[in-house]
């Protein structure tokens, strides 16, 4: 392979790791999956038969033992964990990691650290270029992401918006995209300042700065923490050279002294990571999880109660479950680390984890300073900027954890440079006949590589099966799921995905042929809940199975399993509510009503409540209209929500504003605009701006309300100078998919102007939010996606009056029009979102003759 080639090839490989197969990307597609593993096993085997057939020794470091160590306690805590066949799969990540740093150290002593240097460079013009096509796409509404329906132009409110988009599109999550950044930034600095050509420093110079703006855009606090440090470390180093000190002024130099600045370094840091740590506590976080507190301690107690080697590989996520507050469960779906390295270790690796990353560690650090003390001036530069790379990583680490290929990888060729870096091609020496003590971990390692891959035979097999019965699941072809499932469980029978999702296609089978499938249903259930006791939408199921087959008493205890794993979904106490009352506990079942309504206030505005054949429904929510009038924000949005503007009035004219919390501001901003009364509520809009000056920041959802108001009254927001055109379009631009609503305000408008009826519709048809498939839970224990939701049995809420609003206008115009059969596609659509629109649900029966509908 010619040199041009190889250095190509390198490049390449890189870009591949770091940008496609070490990320996200990957962990979602059971194609792509295959293709990574079976290729990085390609790579890493066409290495060690290089080194096999050029009889070269293994390219042993000072971390061999650690590393060594490293790999046999995660291989022990793998076979130890939680779910074995889960986490042993997620050990084979850990031996790629592991031999990377090999074979990049192999690389580097032949004399080709540059052009890895290089790729990795590379890799970051890559990134920074799609972060700037995404910049430009979000800004302008160029259609490269769902969200991007509308530019800022468009808008028309000044050439800055309010709310900056947070780049991720490159490695598909902002904050390991801040991560990478933060990473390539110091190196790209030193090698910039180190460079010999004027057109390079004068390249690594633009693309510093690029990286910079896409790790600011990403608007990750930790990656700016890392930065912080990173920066502070260079210029640490910098001020600790003699050379410098000796050109500073008199004054100066005193304070230039190296062990005052070292220990004012280290105080400082100290300092600062103590005050990040105690904020970080204090703070929700910003991606919609309550508080790393809680992962911090459920990490500790995992280690408390597995003190060895841990909950194994990947485990964390499946364990949090059973140690995290049941009252975080929406969060805790998507957690799959604790948000801090240290305890991460020690939580799935126990104190032998530890253990070994901190002996590697410490081992490490040695053989940098033993290696800078022997380097030339601009090779020590080098070190030190990888020196301040993983410091910024190891701060960053501290209030989050990463683990994917592209956050590793600048880590592990960091490392492989600090021990192999100084070899140019023209030192790289060769040893034609080494010793045999050095071969057989070559051996060692290509045995290891075959086994892997025997053992991801049938990992693969059920991947590509369980890929098909998603995509039979999506075109709704229940038997062909349910056959492609079975054959996926039948080629990895040690997954526990494949029952559970089995279980939930015989659900589906049963809501429309229970006579056949009913029974099979309920038992495919109760043994994946013999399975799997934390996933709480089988035990909602069941319920709903149960019910179906008339055994309330079975199902009531289902449904109150599956609000105490996770009693954060109303739903879960709406149902239990009814099973209770299915058996005549009516205090119980009010109990469990007035939770669900506390859970879910817009649970009020339901059909649910006004059941002809259930009166005292009504009854309930009269009662929970007195019982939460004690309880300001849900008394006030229940009130709204049920359409009882005289009790909400009564309830906000009780509230203070001017000491009123951030929410209750905005519970008092919705009921605001639901009164639509000035001589009630003059200024609808101060209990909203006033909750900015709060949080200093909007919520996205404010937008859309906001238009509503100004629609409502002069047609525009005096204090923020925006009209409510202005105002829909902003919500549109902040979040599209999330702020549908604003497409409402808009038809709104454009049928004031008089404008084309066909975009009236239009708006009006994108003016409802979509119902989603929640994919967090079996991605978090799994590690792939799965098609679990609620059964059509099981069904409650999930869209409301206000939600679906705009698609009652909609009706009215098809009606008008005699377009009856869209019309009732409409109602089908409601009657998902809301099973209990009775009224929609007879008109339904009146257009199509049925006597069943939705």
């Amino acid at each position: 392979m010619s040199v041009r080639l190889q250095r190509l090839l390198i490049a390449l490989l890189m870009v591949y790791f770091c940008l496609i197969g070490g990320t996200f990307y990957t962990e979602r597609s059971a194609v792509l999956r295959l293709v990574h593993q079976v290729f990085t096993t390609l790579v890493l085997a066409g290495w060690l038969a290089t080194l096999w057939r050029e009889r070269r020794a293994w390219p042993g470091t000072p971390l061999d033992r650690p590393l060594l160590a490293t790999g046999v306690v995660w291989l022990l805590a793998a076979l130890f964990a939680l779910d074995r066949r889960v986490s042993l799969e997620y050990t084979w990540p850990i031996l790629v990691n592991l031999l990377a740093f090999y074979l990049l150290t192999d690389l580097m002593r032949r004399g080709r650290q540059r052009w890895i240097m290089e790729a990795l460079f590379t890799t970051g013009a890559v990134v920074v270029v799609i972060s700037a096509i995404e910049f430009v796409a979000w800004y302008w509404g160029l259609p490269l992401l769902p969200d991007f329906v509308i530019s800022w132009p468009q808008v028309n409110a000044g050439l800055f918006p309010p709310v900056w988009h947070r780049l991720s599109l490159a490695l598909n999550v902002s904050t390991v995209l801040g991560n990478f950044t933060a990473s390539l930034i110091p190196l790209t600095v030193v090698w910039a300042t180190t460079a010999r050509q004027r057109d390079l420093r004068f390249g690594l110079g633009l693309l510093a700065l690029g990286l910079t703006a896409v790790l600011l855009l990403t608007q990750s606090r930790s990656a700016q923490l890392a930065l912080a440090t990173s920066t502070g470390v260079l210029v640490l180093t910098w001020l600790l050279k003699p050379a410098v000190r000796q050109r500073a002024p008199g004054w100066l130099r005193a304070l230039l002294n190296p062990r005052l600045l070292i220990g004012a370094a280290a105080l400082a840091g100290t300092v600062l990571i103590v005050l990040v740590l105690l904020s970080t506590l204090r703070a929700p976080l910003r991606s919609g999880d309550e508080n790393r507190l809680d992962l911090w301690r459920s990490a500790l107690a995992m280690a408390r109660d597995h003190p060895l080697l841990g909950v194994g590989p990947h485990e964390y996520g499946l364990a949090l479950r059973y140690y995290g507050d049941p009252d975080l469960s929406l969060a805790q779906d998507r957690l799959v680390a604790a948000h801090n390295l240290p305890l991460h270790i020690l939580a799935e690796g126990g104190i032998a984890g530890l253990g070994v990353a901190l002996w590697l560690g410490v081992t490490f650090a040695r053989v940098w300073w033993r290696t800078w003390k022997a380097a030339s001036p601009g090779h020590r530069r080098r070190l030190e900027g990888g020196l301040a790379a993983l410091l910024g990583f190891a701060v960053q680490s501290l209030v989050d954890t990463f683990n994917l290929t592209s956050s590793l990888l600048p880590v592990i060729i960091i490392a492989a440079y600090t021990v192999a870096g100084h070899m140019t091609r023209a030192q790289a020496v060769t040893q034609p006949t080494p010793a045999a003590r050095r071969r057989w971990p070559v051996y060692a390692a290509l045995i290891v590589l075959s086994m892997a891959q025997i053992g991801y035979l049938p990992v693969h097999a059920g991947n590509l099966a369980h890929d098909r019965a998603m995509r039979a699941l999506a075109m709704n072809d229940l038997a062909a799921a349910l056959e492609a499932t079975r054959t996926a469980h039948a080629a990895d029978p040690g997954l526990n995905l494949y029952p559970l999702h089995e279980a939930y296609i015989l659900g589906l089978l049963a809501s429309s042929d229970p006579e056949q499938y009913l029974e099979p249903a309920i038992a495919a259930h109760e043994a994946a809940q013999q399975l799997d006791p934390s996933w709480d939408t089988g035990w909602f199921n069941l319920a709903g199975l149960y019910a179906q087959a008339g055994r309330y008493e079975d199902a009531a205890a289902a449904a109150r399993t599956a609000a105490t794993w996770n009693p954060v979904e109303a739903g879960y106490h709406l149902k239990l509510g009814e099973y209770l009352e299915a058996l005549g506990h009516l205090e119980e079942a009010r109990a469990a009503y007035f939770e669900a309504l506390r859970r879910q206030p817009a649970l009020a505005s339901s059909g649910f409540w006004t059941d002809p054949a259930r009166p005292w429904h009504q009854e309930v929510l009269q009662a929970a209209l007195a019982h939460f009038a004690n309880q300001p924000e849900a008394g006030l949005r229940i009130a709204v929500r049920a359409g009882e503007l005289e009790t909400a009035t009564g309830i906000a004219h009780m509230i203070n504003p001017e000491q009123a919390s951030f929410s209750l501001l905005r519970a008092l901003g919705e009921w605001a605009a639901a009164v639509n009364d000035e001589s009630v509520a003059p200024c609808p809009e101060c209990y909203l701006l006033k909750a900015r000056t709060i949080s200093n920041e909007y919520y996205p959802s404010d937008y859309p309300l906001l238009a509503e108001i100004a629609f409502q009254t002069d047609g525009a927001i005096e204090q923020l100078g925006l009209t409510a055109q202005q105002l829909a379009r902003t919500g549109l631009f902040v979040a599209a998919n999330d702020l549908v609503r604003s497409w409402y305000t808009l038809a709104r408008i454009e049928q004031q102007r008089g404008g084309d009826p066909a975009l009236i519709d239009s708006m009006l048809e994108r003016a409802v939010p979509l119902l989603t498939v929640r994919q967090e839970y079996s991605m978090t224990v799994y590690g792939r996606p799965a098609a679990f939701d609620i059964l059509p049995q099981t069904r409650t809420p999930r869209l409301f009056r206000h939600d679906y609003e705009p698609w009652l206008w909609l009706v009215e115009r098809y009606r008008e029009r005699g377009e009856t059969g869209r019309i009732a596609d409409i109602y089908r659509a409601i009657l998902v979102g809301d099973p209990y629109q009775w009224e929609i649900r007879e008109q339904l029966e009146q257009l199509t003759g049925s006597e069943t509908a939705g």
